[in-house]
């Protein structure tokens, strides 16, 4: 596959897993030994403060069951108490921070499309496309091409 198709490739993947899963934004709760990642818009009576961090909210009357998209039980209610509980809690940060980044993953990997196609098309232009190598992509492809790798799971 080059350049072009890979980073194609990973534009319609994270696209179709976006689009198929539960829609974010999400919030991560870790309270009283239960750990729980939902949609944000199941919160109630939801503050923010100036970053835009929620800072208190009222939990829905009930959840249900498709609406949790991680819940974990632990041992410990504070970080530091217990390391597998600790991987939990990051686990589910993790979650909630890569979900955030999937609308920017697409720009990048939209705008990194774009100016592989323009190179691809000035040296198919000139009459020259065998010259075209790793020094004539520009750097955000370089680490689009990366990123789109590992969207495909074909990064080494």
């Amino acid at each position: 596959m080059n350049a072009v198709e890979e980073i194609q490739a990973a534009i319609e993947k994270l696209t179709a897993l976006r689009d198929a899963g539960t829609a974010g934004p999400f919030y991560k709760s870790d309270c009283e030994g239960e750990i729980r990642v939902f949609p944000e818009r199941l919160l109630r009576n939801v503050s923010r403060d100036e970053s835009g961090q929620i800072t208190s909210f009222r939990s829905p009357g009930s959840w249900a069951t498709e609406e949790m998209v991680i819940e974990y039980e632990v041992e410990s209610w504070d970080v530091g108490q217990d390391k597998q509980d600790d991987r939990m809690r990051a686990n589910a940060e993790m979650f909630v921070t890569l979900h955030r980044t999937i609308d920017a993953q697409l720009a990048i990997l939209t705008a990194a499309s774009v100016d592989e196609c323009e190179w691809a098309d000035e040296w198919a232009r000139i009459g020259k496309p065998h010259l075209r190598g790793p020094a004539k992509i520009v750097p955000i492809n370089r680490a689009a091409l990366q990123l789109a790798r590992a969207i495909n799971g074909t990064n080494s």
